[in-house]
């Protein structure tokens, strides 16, 4: 679900719940355990990167904090941009 990318950031690499189970906190429950390890771990920040179309992604990680850091391009395929998240700790 993440790793680190170096000693002051943790890269959530993909975060799924099945369309049968969302609705249930299952994601925020996942996104604060990970929050709860990088503090814990003395992290900097998570990041991440949503398509820049899923608006469903986009409003869930500004709840949970996330801040956008820029565009990256091309990232899910050609003309397929998607958006950097942070969340600082």
């Amino acid at each position: 679900m993440f790793s680190e990318t170096n000693e002051n950031e943790i890269r959530i690499n993909e975060l799924f719940v099945s369309p049968n189970f969302r609705r249930k906190n299952i994601g925020t429950k996942l996104v604060n355990f990970v929050k709860d390890f990088g503090k814990k771990e003395k992290f900097l920040r998570i990041c991440l990167t949503v398509n820049l179309e899923n608006k469903t992604a986009k409003i869930f990680y500004k709840r949970q904090g996330f801040v956008p850091e820029g565009r990256v391009r091309n990232f899910y395929g050609r003309g397929k941009d998607g958006i950097l998240l942070a969340f600082y700790l």
